[in-house]
């Protein structure tokens, strides 16, 4: 399997998605994203379907504009199709109340909320997802350690 986790967001979050995305990847959990992981000349719908079939979790960005979204209603009817986890981080104030086909699948799901700083929860989502998809996570003070081992010394030159 070549990504471990299928990200469903509306283009308008698509910062978000890149961020959570990059967290992600930065962590060692391998993303799948529209369009980015798309090859030229396939068929979107063929592509994203098997990339959610494929993925062992999706991350689902929760917002007023993915839940009015058929695209990322029908990412989230695959996964549920399909028995994926779905992860929903919300991002802004939407409700499931409000939005019938995603209360469905989703009323029942572990939510992060994330709002009003998107950011906030990060590690929390890297923990869930690094443990659905079996990806051990290094933690902050290994990751510190490491990059001070791998950053090379500088010492200050002298002249004669």
């Amino acid at each position: 399997m070549k990504y471990d986790v299928f990200i469903s967001y509306s283009s308008k979050n698509a910062p978000t998605a890149q961020a959570i995305c990059h967290e992600l990847e930065d962590n060692g959990i391998r993303c799948w994203m529209a369009p980015r992981d798309i090859p030229v000349g396939s068929k979107y719908a063929t592509v994203i379907t098997q990339a959610i079939k494929e993925c062992k979790a999706v991350v689902l960005v929760f917002s007023e504009q993915s839940a009015i979204s058929p695209w990322v209603e029908s990412e989230i009817n695959i996964a549920f199709s399909n028995r994926k986890p779905i992860i929903p981080y919300k991002i802004d104030l939407a409700t499931l109340e409000n939005y019938d086909e995603f209360y469905l699948m989703l009323n029942n799901r572990h939510w992060i909320e994330s709002y009003p700083d998107f950011k906030m929860r990060f590690s929390e989502l890297v923990d869930i997802v690094a443990q659905l998809v079996g990806v051990v996570v290094a933690s902050k003070e290994s990751k510190k350690t490491v990059a001070s081992i791998s950053t090379p010394e500088t010492t200050p030159e002298t002249t004669p």
